[in-house]
């Protein structure tokens, strides 16, 4: 397999990125707006992408483990045994698999990640 690269994820304007709807379980609130980009490895076992999320609150739906670095924003997390994650541009944060929570986006946020089974 080549090598992958998707060059300017940091730098790239938001309407670089594709449209992908709202986030599907918002909580207290409207939905927030998701943008990205994102490709497929490894016979669909492997997923590498950025993500933009604007301001909101939703169910995180992903059972796969998750690692990924932030760019920009301020967000939490909180999961499902009530510990709340402040998170900011510039943290590393590896979800293991079946990490189900509340995503809060305080300030529009931008990651890059690697999702995998």
């Amino acid at each position: 397999m080549a090598i992958f690269k998707m060059p300017g994820v940091q730098r790239a304007v938001t309407e670089a990125l594709d449209d992908w709807g709202e986030t599907p379980v918002p909580v207290d609130g409207p939905a927030s707006k998701l943008r990205g980009l994102a490709e497929i490895f490894d016979d669909g076992n492997v997923e590498v992408g950025v993500w933009e999320s604007g301001p909101g609150r939703w169910r995180r739906q992903i059972e796969q483990a998750e690692m990924c670095y932030f760019l920009a924003g301020h967000c939490s997390y909180t999961d499902e045994q009530g510990l709340t994650t402040e998170i900011r541009a510039g943290d590393l944060l590896y979800f293991p698999a079946n990490s189900l929570g509340i995503w809060e986006i305080h300030q529009p946020s931008r990651k890059v990640f690697i999702v995998y089974q």
